[in-house]
């Protein structure tokens, strides 16, 4: 027998029905999403939006005020201000990161490793990481290789191109169906990512890094790492990241990982904290290991292959982390990422040293 078609009215009522249930059996809260079929959640979202909306229309939530909403735009802009600030100190570094990126790419070129760590291509495009975690807090990209070409026509490679290029690879229906953006009041922002638009709730780091807008570029070997938010009302998301985003190690190792996010004090200012008692998972199943206070936690591989370490936590929401472990058959040599940026940074101390002596060789032919 087909099911009736649900309306406005009948969404309304179910709202109502389900948190007359609740109060019934002592439960003190909303009704949320998990609480309904796929069907009847389509449905609400489809009449009502974002589901807070839903909620005031079935008279179970106050209507925000303006006030309310003049109190998110300042906190917003705040949170700008804070991410300017940010990228400010991150300028500081950027001779230091350009300087590894050159040395990577020479060294690559010139001894022909049998990867492309930091690849930048004839045709000027570049290979970056790309992680993406949807509107349900999943893990949908972990830490991918993805070609990015100057996609959106701006004469630079940037963050939304990064975000098209992975959205082409790896979404249904490619870019077209899963992602968007917009210019608005600050700059090119997101309008949909994986499929999601939720009115632009999201967040976007480059290696760790929050991102001032998508116009921001990006260079060989960036990770980018974009989210959609799932607390739609506290914003209590907080983004958390590993040490590294890649490891090697071979079968019978353990791997350890120090978890840490960001937040915020009083005053506003960002705080980087370890993460304590967070559940690591591997490939998406609990792996019964838990973070120390200092965010570390040790991870045995008995087996070869590729596996995604990530974490949650019952006391926060976390962003979740990600990084991607490359585990040899005992006895064979480690050929991923690990070893790569060892041997990288092992020639950029050499090529170093050798700038050091050309300086010094200089000075004294002067002085002769």
């Amino acid at each position: 027998m087909e099911e009736a078609k649900l309306t406005k009215e009948l969404c309304i009522g179910l709202l109502r029905a389900k948190a007359d249930e609740l109060r019934t059996g002592g439960e003190e809260r909303f009704p949320k999403r998990a609480d309904f079929s796929e069907r009847e959640v389509v449905a609400i979202k489809a009449f009502f939006g974002p589901w807070p909306r839903a909620l005031e229309a079935a008279g179970l939530k106050e209507p925000r005020s303006d006030d309310r909403k003049q109190l998110n735009r300042e906190k917003r802009i705040r949170s700008k201000r804070r991410r300017i600030e940010a990228m400010k100190q991150q300028k500081k570094r950027e001779r230091i990161r350009t300087m590894k990126r050159f040395t990577a790419i020479l060294l690559t070129l010139i001894l022909t490793v049998g990867m492309s760590c930091v690849a930048v291509s004839a045709d000027g495009d570049v290979n970056v990481y790309v992680s993406i975690a949807d509107a349900a807090g999943k893990l949908v990209v972990a830490h991918e290789t993805v070609k990015v070409s100057d996609a959106d026509g701006d004469g630079s490679l940037t963050i939304n191109d990064a975000l098209i290029a992975a959205h082409d690879k790896f979404y249904d229906g490619g870019a077209e169906a899963g992602y968007g953006s917009y210019v608005g009041d600050y700059g090119l922002s997101m309008s949909k990512l994986w499929g999601e638009e939720n009115g632009g709730s999201y967040g976007y780091y480059v290696n760790n890094a929050s991102a001032w807008s998508l116009a921001d570029p990006v260079a060989a070997g960036d990770h980018v790492y974009a989210f959609v938010y799932t607390d739609l009302v506290g914003w209590s998301d907080a983004y958390s990241w590993f040490d590294a985003s890649a490891k090697d190690a071979s079968a019978g190792d353990s791997v350890t990982v120090a978890l840490s996010s960001l937040g915020y004090d009083a005053d506003w200012n960002q705080v980087i904290s370890p993460v304590a008692g967070a559940s690591v998972t591997v490939n998406g199943e609990a792996s019964g290991v838990v973070t120390d206070a200092e965010g570390k936690a040790a991870i045995a591989f008995d087996k070869a292959g590729t596996y995604v370490i990530s974490a949650t936590s019952d006391s926060m929401t976390l962003v979740p982390p990600v990084c991607v472990v490359t585990v040899a058959a005992a006895g064979l040599p480690k050929t991923g990422v690990a070893e790569t940026s060892t041997f990288v940074f092992a020639g950029l101390a050499v090529l170093a040293m050798g700038a050091v002596l050309v300086t010094v060789s200089r000075k004294k032919t002067n002085e002769i």
